[in-house]
């Protein structure tokens, strides 16, 4: 029986299996993974994620991949090379992918080339990240009144 995925995730480093964790959690097992190391391919693996080996920017894989299957609804670019992801946007138009693109980049520059590229989602995780931060902490205070915050009034 041949698998069929909603999500595919590229690239299992930490960016790419909180990615995975989140849409496993909320739509069940419709996510898989990519990765081009073996060894994070097993590890993944091992904590019973569906992680599958590929190698997004060698063109065989490319020509081996199966025709576009209508059934993958995102794929999520979570590597941490620019050149690379944009190869894998020009890939996908290639192949006449029609489901959406995010994408996860370090600096705005990059999130600027990726939506030129053709991805409908481009965040840059750092920015992401701080904002996420900062919301824990003031979810996790009771209230305001324990952390003295003065306003400073710039003349």
């Amino acid at each position: 029986e041949r698998e069929l995925w909603d999500i595919v995730i590229i690239g299992m480093g930490r960016i790419g299996v909180g990615a995975y964790d989140w849409f496993q959690d909320r739509f069940g097992k419709v996510v898989v993974g990519l990765d081009f190391n073996h060894e994070t391919v097993y590890h993944n693996s091992q904590q019973g994620r569906s992680v599958k080996h590929g190698d997004v920017t060698d063109p065989d894989f490319w020509r081996l991949l199966p025709a576009p299957d209508a059934a993958v609804k995102l794929v999520v670019l979570a590597v941490s090379n620019l050149d690379a992801m944009l190869y894998t946007c020009r890939m996908l138009k290639k192949i006449r992918y029609q489901g959406r693109v995010a994408a996860a980049a370090q600096y705005d520059e990059e999130v600027d080339a990726l939506r030129e590229a053709g991805v409908d989602i481009a965040v840059n995780v750092y920015s992401e990240a701080g904002a996420g931060l900062a919301a824990h902490v003031v979810d996790g205070l009771d209230t305001w009144k324990e952390i003295s915050i003065q306003t400073k009034i710039v003349p």
